[in-house]
């Protein structure tokens, strides 16, 4: 596996950990208005949807980035000035 590939998966991992962390903060301030407030309760709710949305992005990047080749991570992309369009004569 490339190495920048390797990379970016485990960043993606860590992610995913951070977003279930936040979900399951999150769903225990929800179900706990006595323990939390009836304030931080109705923002868990609010908020919840939001990290579970974000924790999905989060794991289809993941699905699509591991199936990318190795190829496609050795590619050099253009730099700026070869992208610029030629100048206009006249």
């Amino acid at each position: 596996m490339h190495p920048r590939k390797a990379s970016q998966l485990a960043t993606f991992d860590k992610m995913s950990r951070t977003y279930d962390e936040m979900m399951r903060a999150e769903l225990s301030r929800a179900v706990r208005p006595d323990r939390y407030g009836l304030l931080r309760s109705v923002s868990a709710v609010i908020s919840l949807p939001i990290v579970t949305f974000g924790a999905l992005m989060s794991d289809v990047s993941y699905a699509l980035t591991a199936r990318t080749s190795d190829d496609d991570w050795e590619r050099a992309f253009p730099t700026r000035r070869d992208s610029e369009p030629p100048p206009i004569e006249g």
